[in-house]
């Protein structure tokens, strides 16, 4: 049991250059009715040493500057840059964008906002070839971007990417061959995926669904986890662009593993909240 509670049902993880294991999390700090507190903060789990026990859950503040403000921030999202840091980031109570940065010794940087269109929660990272940290976001116009002008200067607001259709998701994010990212999401009120790149946006064909979707890397390229309408698990694979939607029902929280022999597992929770483990 490692503790932390209560805590929102939204979790992410990084690895430290050293290859120790951090987990963040957004806790309720006091939750009460009629005009009681009602305050969060970002936490994070830290293992002592790689593959070590954890230590005590460290609280990491909150973004906002006043109790109405810190009250409506986002859950955290965090990316590990190739120079060692952490990048941690959190939505603001504006619906824009906030980080703080783990230096390689384990400092921690103030939080500071980067500003940004209104972006719904749910932000997806990815670092680039050239070892720049991007953040996207699904706005209601187009996907908000956030990135670096080189590999150690601040994450800054970019222009949004408009390439491809007004999101319904938040986009997946996954560097491509030639060292750009790639995006993957669902239009708003469409069941086809859009993948936009740096030369512009297709639609995926035979992976229509509900709800966003999940990318990851393989030895025989992206692999992308979705939903069919009615509900079940399915997969895209990079080797043969195959779908296979025989996957169990799933609840909310699906997560995809690319395991070491390059197959995709997939866990999640079922209707009767059991876990399992589907290996096609």
């Amino acid at each position: 049991d490692l503790g932390g509670g209560p805590l929102a049902p939204a979790l992410a993880t990084a690895t430290a250059q050293d290859g120790r294991l951090l987990l963040f999390a957004l806790r309720f700090a006091a939750l009460g009715g009629h005009g009681a507190n009602n305050a969060r903060e970002v936490v994070v789990l830290e293992q002592s040493t790689p593959d070590g026990d954890f230590l005590a859950w460290r609280g990491l503040g909150n973004p906002g500057p006043g109790r109405d403000e810190g009250r409506r921030v986002g859950v955290p999202v965090a990316v590990t840059a190739p120079d060692g840091r952490v990048h941690l980031f959190a939505r603001t109570a504006e619906k824009g964008l906030s980080t703080r940065v783990r230096e390689s010794d384990g400092r921690w940087s103030g939080w500071r906002d980067m500003g940004g269109g209104e972006a719904q929660d749910g932000f997806r990272t990815a670092v680039d070839g050239e070892g720049r940290v991007h953040v996207y976001g699904a706005g209601h116009h187009a996907v908000h971007h956030w990135t670096q002008d080189a590999p150690g200067e601040p994450v800054t607001a970019r222009t949004q990417i408009d390439a491809g259709p007004v999101p319904g998701t938040s986009p997946a994010a996954l560097p491509a061959d030639d060292g750009t990212v790639d995006l993957y999401y669902r239009g708003a009120a469409d069941a086809s995926v859009t993948v936009v790149h740096a030369g512009g946006a297709t639609d995926l064909r035979g992976f229509d669904g509900y709800g966003p979707v999940t990318a990851a890397a393989s030895p025989r390229g992206p692999v992308l986890l979705g939903r069919t309408a009615k509900g079940l698990v399915q997969l895209r694979t990079g080797a043969d662009r195959s779908v296979r939607d025989q996957g169990p029902v799933a609840t909310a929280g699906t997560a995809l593993h690319i395991g070491g022999d390059g197959r995709a597992v997939v866990v999640g929770l079922g209707p009767d909240a059991r876990p399992w483990l589907w290996r096609p």
